[in-house]
């Protein structure tokens, strides 16, 4: 079977269904052209190629797309999509209420780290130049001050030497808080009060008050992350031996957390006063 071919030479010449047969092609050299004849009840020509390069697809279904790059530059048109190796996707649009201007939406570049930052947003002028996302809870820093968030009131008293917990407080935020109580004992020197914190795992002592035989308040700054744990501990003591022993109390009274107005938010179970919500 021989391919039968017409040719012309004259830009922009487009040959009619008529003057083709089915199966017989038509070529422009001049313009790098090729046409056939299509018949699917409705006779039409159909181009084939443009300077080596397929086009002309009405649909398109592919399940991958390669590209080395395409060039945003010639990309003028609302909702045209262009591909920059170093920028991603970029997207034109028409912006609102201004005929004619045209911005870009640039493909963004997310890093992972110290929560999320997505860069190369600002490309012609429409946006920010980097968005910061910090891994927090959300809720109000503390400060520390006067306003009281949370406590235990009420006195008691022990001659364990052991150390007892009066009052712990599991923190959703960060900041300083501040540690409010009033420590005495009774006999000789020796019982003591002590405020540590929880973090990871690890305790750290934050201070240790000895009692006197008067009432003295103590108070503590301390630095708190989400996740810490921050408790008040109080223990007597003991003198002598045998028939001799004698035993000290520690006596401890308004233990307190207080902000400098923020609210507190409890961990678990913990009651809370004071707060705006």
């Amino acid at each position: 079977m021989a391919l039968k071919m017409k040719r012309s030479a004259v830009a922009g010449k487009v040959p009619t269904a008529g003057q083709l047969d089915l199966g017989e092609l038509a070529v422009n050299t001049y313009d790098g052209k090729l046409y056939l004849k299509r018949d699917d009840g409705a006779q039409s020509i159909q181009r084939l190629a443009n300077a080596g390069q397929d086009e002309g697809f009405e649909n398109l279904n592919a399940r991958k797309l390669t590209f080395d790059n395409l060039e945003k530059s010639g990309l003028a048109g609302d909702g045209d999509l262009g591909f920059d190796a170093s920028q991603g996707l970029i997207l034109y649009r028409t912006q609102q209420g201004v005929d004619g201007a045209v911005t870009v939406l640039d493909g963004a570049n997310i890093e992972a780290g110290d929560g999320i930052a997505i860069t190369n947003t600002g490309l012609g002028g429409t946006g920010t130049q980097k968005f910061t996302f910090s891994a927090t809870s959300g809720l109000p820093s503390l400060s520390a001050g006067a306003s009281i968030r949370s406590r235990v009131d009420g006195r008691t008293n022990t001659t364990s030497t052991s150390w007892i917990t009066r009052h712990t407080f599991e923190f959703l935020q960060g900041g300083t808080i501040r540690v409010v109580h009033d420590l005495m004992r009774s006999g000789n020197s020796g019982p003591q009060t002590r405020i540590r914190r929880l973090r990871n795992g690890s305790w750290t002592t934050i201070a240790t008050y000895t009692a006197t035989t008067s009432w003295v308040t103590k108070t503590a700054d301390v630095a708190v992350k989400m996740g810490d744990q921050v408790t008040v501990q109080h223990k007597g003591a003991t003198t002598g031996s045998g028939k001799d022993i004698q035993y000290h109390n520690i006596y401890i009274r308004n233990v307190r957390f207080q902000t400098g107005g923020a609210d507190l938010y409890p961990g678990i179970s913990k009651a809370v006063e004071g707060n705006s919500v």
